[in-house]
């Protein structure tokens, strides 16, 4: 794709994209014996090229997403999605799109936050450091927020 295409894409476009196929939050993980909590950004879409599309775009932004595909089956279209475990790709989304999000404005700031605040403990996370009770509090409202049927306003 060309640069000024990608270059076209309007944050309010991305942020309404976000808010109808995207989801974010902090994931509870365990490895071995040890807890660990970690940031995510995800879309999934069945337009291939709209998501490729999408990742180049925010690639400008420093905002790094891995590209997974599914193949068509019988009663499924070929789908993909993209997806961020990183933290300043995190931020950095959440900082770009937040302030254009109408439904997923708050977990837009509490992912925001949670980065922010391991930035703040670990700047280089080059060792664990121990968890806030604030950040498993946000983990916990996300949780919350993101759990189907729930509305959140």
């Amino acid at each position: 794709m060309s640069e000024s295409i990608i270059n076209e894409l309007p944050l309010d476009y991305l942020a309404g994209f976000f808010d109808g196929e995207g989801c974010c939050g902090v994931l509870e993980c365990f490895n071995k014996k040890t807890l660990y909590y970690k940031p995510y950004i995800s879309f999934s879409n069945t337009n291939v090229n709209l998501m490729k599309f999408i990742k180049l775009f925010l690639e400008k932004y420093g905002i790094l997403m891995k590209y997974h595909e599914k193949k068509q089956t019988k009663h499924w279209k070929r789908s993909c999605s993209l997806t961020s475990w990183n933290i300043t790709s995190a931020l950095n989304f959440c900082k770009l799109i937040k302030n254009k999000s109408f439904i997923k404005r708050k977990q837009l700031e509490l992912v925001e936050e949670y980065c922010e605040s391991r930035n703040k403990i670990n700047p280089r996370r080059r060792a664990w450091k121990r968890y806030s009770e604030r950040e498993i509090n946000i983990y916990k409202e996300l949780k919350s927020l993101n759990h189907r049927g729930v509305n959140n306003e």
